[in-house]
């Protein structure tokens, strides 16, 4: 990867570049970084992209033939074709003498080594294998991502955001992106369905940053006799891997007006986050205080998922 970057910095381009491997992401990001060093920003004339099998690799060699139109490059795209293996001598043969104003970026997720079009790519240019990374690397990543934006987590959030998004690192990237979204300084958290475990997650384990915050959710009630008056518990329940672990998770809510809530009613409640003392978190946590509460249908899947 270094290698990719120090290319780009010094705008001095290998005639092919493999980016192979089973991390999508950063394969993604190196392919895209490439892209647009390489090629002017609109200029269809001179870069061509190919996916999939059953490319066909006499018209790719014609078009590599082509000098570039009023640029110093012609850059060529080829993902997920399969063809680093015996189906690519034909293209592996051509590299060898191709122009050198045409470049070549291609994308696989494996490679055979000893297919000619391996070989070629490593005497013409730098293959690099894209591997999973190790817990250390995705650590320091994902600390980087949250420092960026003035943001941290605590070593319980971080084991427990791994422990339900993977390793993954595009999956990481989209659940990273939800987190920060709901950091950062909105009139209004929107929680969908399909977030609020997640959120949920985050607001119990760093309630300090959601002090003051106004959130709003789809929420079950829970609300029977026994619980003591100014108090009920929106929530929803949630299920991890299976059936069984279904569980019910909530927030303390105080409002004066909860017995006109019906126990286990659907509303949906706009309310504002206070960091307190709270006997039932056994500690501080945050204490929801309703701005507006709607009655709300029953949603077609009532639980909420931590993925």
């Amino acid at each position: 990867m270094k290698t990719i970057d120090n290319d780009i910095k010094a705008g001095d381009f290998k005639k092919v570049y493999l980016l192979y491997g089973q991390e999508r992401y950063l394969i993604k990001q190196y392919r895209d970084k490439l892209i647009k060093a390489m090629v002017s920003e609109g200029d269809s004339m001179n870069f061509s992209s190919f996916e999939g099998d059953g490319i066909n690799q006499k018209e790719i060699i014609d078009l590599a033939e082509t000098l570039p139109f009023f640029a110093d490059k012609r850059v060529i795209l080829i993902e997920d074709a399969g063809i680093f293996s015996k189906a690519g001598d034909e293209l592996g043969e051509y590299l060898k003498d191709s122009p050198e104003s045409t470049h070549f970026i291609f994308v696989e997720e494996s490679v055979d080594k000893r297919s000619k079009l391996y070989k070629a790519a490593a005497k013409c240019g730098n293959p690099v294998e894209f591997k999973e990374q190790t817990d250390e690397t995705l650590a320091r990543w994902i600390g980087m991502r949250i420092r960026k934006d003035g943001k941290g987590m605590s070593q319980a959030a971080y084991n427990s955001f791994i422990e339900k998004t993977g390793t993954d690192m595009e999956n990481i990237d989209k659940e990273l992106e939800k987190l920060l979204c709901y950091c950062m300084d909105k009139d209004v958290i929107e929680l969908s369905d399909a977030d609020y475990a997640i959120w949920y997650m985050d607001a119990m384990e760093n309630y300090k940053k959601y002090d003051g915050k106004v959130v709003k959710f789809l929420a079950l009630v829970y609300n029977p006799d026994k619980l003591r008056k100014g108090v009920m518990v929106p929530g929803r329940f949630a299920m991890t891997c299976c059936i069984e672990d279904v569980t019910f998770i909530g927030f303390k809510c105080k409002y004066e007006d909860e017995s006109s809530i019906p126990h286990k009613s659907w509303i949906t409640i706009t309310a504002r986050v206070h960091v307190e003392f709270a006997r039932e978190y056994k500690g501080k946590g945050p204490v929801l205080y309703p701005i507006s509460i709607t009655p709300a249908e029953k949603p077609e899947d009532e639980l909420v998922y931590f993925s």
